[in-house]
């Protein structure tokens, strides 16, 4: 208690300035730990944030080097190179074409000349067979002669 112009502090007065001190001490003391952790989350932050940037500097250079593969497949494909290509497919599709034209026509022609040789062959067996037939008759004549003859021979011997 102050009584007077002596403004010294009484202990009551003492304790309830260091409760304040004390309150204000525990208020900027949880502040301050707040700042801290808010400090590292940022720190934790900002690493993220630089593995995602080194991750993105990696993607990009993988998609510039695809990118100029892409652009150099694109230039061998593009223009004269890609007209080249459909002209010798076409000239290679007509010469499979004629190609087949002539190998049609060959096996026609070989199957005609096989029906032909194959034509010859049986009118020369019908000849042979024609032949044989009139081989076997004149053999039948022939034989037929000769046994009139022997019997004609033994008719005469037998009649002298």
């Amino acid at each position: 208690m102050n009584d007077g112009p002596d403004r010294s502090l009484g202990l009551d007065e003492v304790a309830a300035r260091f409760a304040e001190s004390e309150a204000l001490l525990r208020e900027a003391s949880t502040h301050l730990t707040s700042l801290i952790e808010a400090e590292e989350q940022s720190q934790m932050l900002a690493g993220s944030l630089s593995e995602s940037a080194t991750a993105v500097t990696g993607y990009n250079a993988s998609a510039k080097a695809l990118l100029d593969v892409a652009r150099e497949a694109l230039a061998v494909l593009s223009g004269n190179a890609l007209a080249d290509l459909a002209a010798e497919t076409s000239e290679i599709r007509k010469q499979a074409g004629r190609i087949e034209e002539q190998l049609t026509q060959s096996t026609e022609t070989q199957r005609m000349e096989s029906r032909r040789a194959a034509e010859q062959t049986h009118r020369k067996l019908d000849t042979v067979r024609e032949q044989a037939a009139t081989k076997r008759v004149l053999l039948g004549v022939v034989g037929l002669l000769i046994v009139v003859q022997v019997v004609a021979t033994a008719v005469i011997i037998l009649a002298t």
